[in-house]
């Protein structure tokens, strides 16, 4: 399973992916940061992902 949430540092032990950026809007981007490679969701409750071992992102960074 390479370069799949399965093997990806950001996926938790329940399948949440904690990625910093997916994330909600909180008032759109930051001074200086750039939305292009961002998943940018809409929960006013807060929220996360959950993604399956398999899924895959551009984001993948392999776990330590």
């Amino acid at each position: 399973m390479k370069e799949r949430c399965g093997t990806c540092r950001f996926r938790n032990d329940t399948g949440v992916c904690t990625n910093p950026k997916l994330r909600e809007p909180m008032g759109g981007p930051k001074e200086g940061e750039n939305w292009d490679d961002y998943l940018v969701y809409s929960y006013d409750e807060g929220g996360s992902f959950h993604v399956g071992p398999m899924f895959g992102c551009v984001h993948w960074k392999a776990r330590e």
